[in-house]
């Protein structure tokens, strides 16, 4: 099976263009390429400029202004300036849109050369726009996967006019039969609730996967490098910090932790920092900063070193279409507190593995990070329990749908 994959951006460490965009979407579609392979001839097509190659098993396809220029339509030169100047809306937003289509030659020209027998689309927005009218231009079958829901989140960094976009795409999507994969059960339940959906059995739910095989760390010490005492408890929070994140409300819930245990408990935050240093200011100005810590944004093969000393994950983001942290975390053993309203609680939790918090109040995150201090977690058992949400399972999953949307036509 011939799959190209056409994502805005994907994150590799490995790979220096792909290292601008620090994500955890980007990290999920640089997994998926990799363990997708074992199964099917991938190819990848993104936004950014690139040389070509073969990397983790799949193919990178170039990507130079070169290309975008010689592969010049008037037609979609014409769209781009419809599309720039359709809506309200600033001077970089116009020239987004308008690259956007501007590029939208190459990509037929690659389509007609790469003739793949489906289309993978990541993400539903003027990003991706012309990505699904290409397809559509072509016939060529195509799924799009949705990594979370940006029309329903005021905490999602999208326009206006994506969220506007994506509410009717996926209206239509259902009167179509258009197939649509979401990373959990609970962005499905919200479409059908919100975006006034029947049933829409175009919809499926195929959550984020890891490697699930333990990786041997870079004999990076945590303890030293942070000076952290060896009777101290290390909780991480993993993400870019922002407003969606809500890290704020994980410091402010510090402080109403019982002396006899926050005294003895380390929070360390990984992730670029995107309040402008907020975060960790706030810090400094409640005098926390003994036991919390902004450590930056922290590679993939160093994340191994801190997953291996932490005692607990915490989760408090606002809007989380997965949390690919939660599952990072139990294949090391290493348990989470999250809010119980988090979309892919139903699809992780698991008593064993998780404490879910029911109210969004400071107290009752402290509560349920006290519970989970004191708790006898069996680290072997939430490690037994990783198995389910392996990458190679995912990727089966994406495989299987893609010979069933070619079979069915």
């Amino acid at each position: 099976m011939k799959v190209l994959v056409l994502s805005p951006y994907i994150y590799d460490e490995k790979l220096t263009e792909f290292t601008r965009n620090k994500t955890g979407f980007g990290m999920v579609i640089g997994d998926l390429l990799k363990y997708d392979s074992f199964y099917d001839d991938v190819s990848l097509l993104t936004r950014v400029i690139i040389r070509e190659r073969k990397h983790n098993g799949y193919t990178i396809i170039r990507h130079s202004w070169f290309d975008i220029f010689s592969s010049l339509s008037l037609k979609y030169f014409l769209k781009g300036v419809e599309s720039a100047f359709a809506f309200k809306q600033n001077v970089k937003n116009r020239l987004r849109y308008f690259y956007y289509y501007l590029d939208l030659g190459y990509l037929k020209k690659v389509i007609r050369k790469q003739k793949p027998d489906i289309v993978h689309i990541h993400g539903i927005g003027y990003v991706t726009k012309p990505y699904i009218e290409i397809c559509q231009e072509l016939m060529i079958p195509y799924v799009i996967t949705l990594h979370g829901l940006n029309g329903l989140s005021e905490n999602i960094l999208s326009t206006k006019q994506d969220k506007e976009f994506e509410k009717r795409f996926l209206q239509q999507s259902e009167i179509d039969n258009i197939p649509i994969t979401v990373i959990s059960s609970g962005i499905k339940k919200r479409i059908l609730l919100y975006y006034g959906l029947r049933q829409a059995d175009n919809i499926i739910v195929v959550g984020n996967g890891t490697n699930i095989e333990k990786e041997s760390d870079t004999g990076f010490d945590i303890r030293l490098k942070y000076n952290i005492p060896k009777d101290c408890k290390i909780l991480l929070c993993v993400g870019n910090v922002s407003k969606n994140k809500n890290q704020k409300q994980v410091v402010d819930a510090f402080t109403k932790i019982k002396k006899h245990l926050s005294k003895k408990v380390m929070i360390l935050f990984l992730g670029n920092d995107t309040s402008n240093q907020e975060l960790q200011r706030y810090i400094c100005n409640i005098g926390c900063q003994s036991n919390l810590l902004c450590c930056g944004f922290i590679d993939k093969k160093d994340l191994v070193s801190f997953w291996k000393v932490a005692s607990l994950n915490i989760v408090a983001s606002f809007s989380e279409g997965f949390g690919l942290s939660i599952i990072e975390g139990f294949v090391y053993g290493v348990p989470t507190v999250a809010f119980s309203d988090l979309d892919a609680v139903e699809d992780l939790y698991n008593e064993s593995a998780m404490i879910l918090v029911n109210e969004r109040s400071d107290e009752s995150l402290s509560v349920g990070i006290e519970k989970a201090l004191q708790f006898n977690w069996n680290k072997e058992q939430i490690k037994l329990y990783s198995k389910n949400f392996s990458a190679e399972k995912m990727a089966r999953k994406y495989h299987d749908l893609y010979l069933e949307v070619v079979e069915n036509g």
